[in-house]
């Protein structure tokens, strides 16, 4: 996207609010910092590698070995310490540690092709609801741009996932239904080839399900892989395709407070269980906001004013300007100086849309909260925000 400054918008949509705030959400700005700071190359096997794009970690070594640690879940990495490592210095380090302790180690290719590399949230665009990272710097944005840049990829999973890569792949179903092939055959690397799922060794770092998957054939030779739920793959849409993220080890699961997972019948009216699900998460919404473990979805009733003031409270505060002189300047507080029997001075601000404000510290207090409420739509609330209708 071009970073042309366009000119102020003072009626804005939600997606172009909330690019106002997440534009000054300081770990999205640093880490698109240290992103561009990266050389060419580098953020061209870094993308590769968020898409899932990478078969072999040690032909692509030269580029991918000089990604810094930083950008990884160090937990898999043996906690490395020092973020400012390459990957390709950690490997080197990791190979002395295992001289030392005088065990066996693989050679550099099977090193580097059994690291967990797991990118670190912040360093994934699609962690703020970004189709692609888009650069802080710009001010404004269209209607349309931020129509174009937000997306959510609503998890959706289905017990009989079709695979057409299969379809001329001969493999046989003689015997069962419950056949399983190599997982070279599933990514179509190799010919195909048929496994016996009892014969089959799961290897180190590698999902069960890219070993043996259990797949049924329709009658129209059709062939379908079926999927217990156990660890679903998670997908990125790229030109209307649905590719694998990375080599994700760990299956997915309902370990967050807020993800509810709903499972449809096909065979039944949609429209009936999407009511019922819509009700069912409405309720569930409630009672979680109900009960402080999420915060309440942000109204658009009266959003231009109140969202600029939360936007103007944002810089002002980041500026160092004090609550009372903020109150000041976005309410055009009237000063009021009056002298009391002992002839002392005091110093009142009247507000002219809230004169039921009398103090500085009801004026101050005022100002807290919105910032309160800015801040939160800023570090995390812009995605509802965006996700909103208008």
């Amino acid at each position: 996207m071009a970073t042309k400054k366009l000119s102020s918008i003072v009626n804005k949509t939600n997606r172009q609010w909330a690019w106002q705030f997440l534009r000054r959400n300081r770990v999205y700005r640093d880490a698109y910092a240290f992103l561009a700071s990266l050389r060419e190359e580098q953020r061209a096997v870094f993308e590769k590698l968020i898409r899932g794009q990478l078969d072999s970690y040690a032909e692509n070594w030269s580029q991918l070995g000089s990604l810094p640690v930083k950008l990884f879940d160090r937990n898999y990495l043996w906690n490395e310490k020092d973020e400012n490592k390459t990957l390709d210095e950690y490997v080197k380090i990791s190979r002395k540690r295992f001289l030392k302790a005088k065990k066996h180690y693989l050679s550099i290719a099977e090193d580097v092709d059994d690291l967990i590399l797991r990118v670190m949230p912040e360093f994934r665009a699609d962690q703020y609801g970004l189709f692609e990272w888009i650069d802080p710097g710009i001010e404004e944005m269209t209607a349309e741009q931020a129509d174009a840049i937000w997306f959510y990829s609503v998890p959706m999973e289905a017990t009989l996932v079709r695979a057409p890569w299969l379809d001329d792949k001969d493999i046989s179903f003689e015997k069962s239904d419950w056949k399983g092939v190599g997982r070279e055959v599933l990514l179509g690397i190799k010919e195909a080839v048929e496994i016996d799922s009892g014969g089959v060794k799961n290897k180190i770092n590698r999902p069960v399900q890219s070993e043996i998957l259990p797949l049924k054939r329709g009658i129209n030779g059709a062939i379908f892989i079926m999927d217990n739920f156990s660890s679903p793959p998670s997908f990125h849409p790229v030109d209307g395709q649905r590719i694998p993220i990375g080599r994700d080890p760990e299956p997915l699961s309902l370990d967050g407070d807020t993800l509810v997972r709903a499972t449809f019948d096909a065979r039944l009216p949609i429209e009936y269980q999407i009511e019922a699900v819509k009700n069912y998460l409405a309720e569930q919404q409630k009672e979680l906001q109900e009960a402080g473990f999420i915060d309440a979805l942000p109204s658009r009733k009266g959003r231009q004013g109140v969202f600029a003031s939360y936007v103007a409270i944002l810089d002002l505060h980041d500026q160092g300007v004090s609550d009372l002189d903020i109150a000041i300047k976005l309410r055009k507080l009237e000063r009021e100086v009056y002298t009391d029997a002992q002839g002392k001075e005091h110093r009142s601000y009247v507000d002219p849309i809230r004169p039921d404000l009398a103090t500085s510290q009801e004026h101050t207090s005022a100002i807290r909260k919105q910032l309160e409420r800015a801040r939160r739509l800023r570090d995390h609330g812009y995605r509802s925000l965006a996700l909103q209708m208008d």
